[in-house]
């Protein structure tokens, strides 16, 4: 049934005619010798009887005579052609999200439920400091150094803030992003959601965070002309 064919049209069909690509046989023959002739979840494409392709998993092993000399191989397969086909539209999809996070202009970093970094996009990367491969791993705030523009003083853990009460949360005030080795510093504005995964746990954070530091700056500037003399500098009259 699995292949199409009757009962006694199977017998005596050639393996590699079943196999769609013959050289996969011999890697399956290879794995299983070299797995002392067991071999357990062996994912192959398979080619039906009305030259349809399925996935199948296969659980093989020798039999052996009375001599104990391997006489042939007998074993089980399963059609895994749905999983496969979910499998690569999971993969197509996290595949379109990933590109789409690294092509927008906000930073984004995503965290487990420890508040550990396991995704940081080429912004993030750019803004903090710290390429990808030395910041994952690390908690969010070794790489996201954050201190508040009046007082100087670090901010709170946003992660911690946010998996307290599992709601998104705001870094309060004008947060000032500090890159790695301290040689740049930019305004930000900077939100935190929880990821939930389908029992409602939260599984992790996502932390989305853009520069604002050009735009800080025309406030500043525009909040200083609105209460000083343009020719004197001086105090004005409304201020």
């Amino acid at each position: 049934d699995l292949l199409g064919y009757a009962p006694e049209e199977v017998i005596g069909v050639e393996v590699a005619k079943i196999f769609a690509d013959s050289a996969d046989l011999g890697r399956f023959m290879q794995l299983l010798e070299r797995n002392n002739g067991s071999l357990r979840g062996y994912e192959a494409l398979v080619r039906r009887k009305d030259g349809r392709d399925i996935w199948v998993s296969k659980n093989a092993q020798y039999y052996r005579d009375d001599a104990g000399a391997v006489a042939g191989i007998e074993g089980t397969s399963h059609d895994i052609t749905s999983l496969k086909r979910a499998q690569a539209e999971l993969n197509a999809e996290k595949e379109r999200a990933l590109v789409t996070l690294a092509a927008i202009a906000d930073g984004v970093i995503a965290t487990d439920a420890e508040g550990r970094i396991d995704y940081i996009n080429p912004v993030a990367e750019m803004l903090t400091g710290w390429p990808a491969t030395q910041a994952l791993g690390k908690p969010l705030m070794e790489v996201l150094r954050v201190i508040d523009e009046d007082t100087r003083q670090l901010a709170d853990d946003p992660v911690r803030q946010c998996l307290r009460t599992q709601r998104t949360y705001r870094i309060p005030g004008h947060p000032i992003l500090l890159s790695a080795g301290g040689n740049a510093e930019y305004s930000i504005e900077a939100r935190v959601a929880p990821i939930f995964d389908e029992q409602a746990q939260v599984t992790g954070t996502a932390l989305v965070f853009h520069d604002v530091t050009e735009l800080r700056g025309l406030a500043r500037e525009m909040s200083y002309q609105a209460a000083h003399d343009m020719l004197t500098g001086l105090v004005n009259r409304r201020e």
